[in-house]
């Protein structure tokens, strides 16, 4: 579901978080309603103007629950703060170890792109094909089988499987 209280959005999956989430921003509403997934990995992203409080409570309180680095980021005029908050053990990797599982693909028919090291390294490992975009981190360079003639500002993901699939 996403919520939202004042200025903030967050996309929350995690039963532990929206405890926290309505601890510390207060009462909320919901914005739309997304179905329910019965997959085993839970993940919800935040964005605000000052992440860092949230990211500290729920370092501090959630014992259960990861958080990925803080990146800042400008729209327009406003500086928007985004972090991703996970279970611990659980990334995008176990994410499509569990997606696989549950639709009965084999993860040598996977294809995962990716360009960050926290969160799509792990994703790009267990996958048949692991791609990194041309902007990303070089470990996760190393770590793919191929790599996107262009970044993620050029339609890198939609250029690679156009050519891919040839379409």
């Amino acid at each position: 579901c996403y919520f939202a209280k004042d200025d903030v959005i967050a996309k929350i999956h995690h039963p532990e978080f929206n405890d926290a989430f309505t601890e510390y921003y207060g009462p909320y509403s919901k914005v739309s309603t997304i179905n329910k997934s019965d997959l085993d990995p839970y993940f919800i992203a935040v964005y605000h103007e000052n992440i860092r409080p949230l990211v500290d409570f729920a370092n501090k309180h959630l014992k259960n629950i990861e958080s990925g680095a803080i990146v800042k980021f400008q729209i327009k005029e406003l500086w928007i703060e985004e972090s991703q908050f996970q279970s611990k053990g659980i990334n995008k990797g176990t994410a499509l170890v569990s997606i696989a599982k549950n639709f009965g693909i084999d993860l040598s028919k996977t294809i995962a792109i990716g360009d960050g090291l926290w969160n799509d390294g792990p994703m790009i490992e267990v996958a048949g094909c692991g791609v990194a975009m041309k902007n990303a981190h070089k470990d996760i360079i190393s770590k793919a089988q191929c790599v996107t003639d262009k970044d993620n500002n050029e339609d890198g993901v939609g250029d690679f499987l156009r050519k891919m699939f040839g379409l």
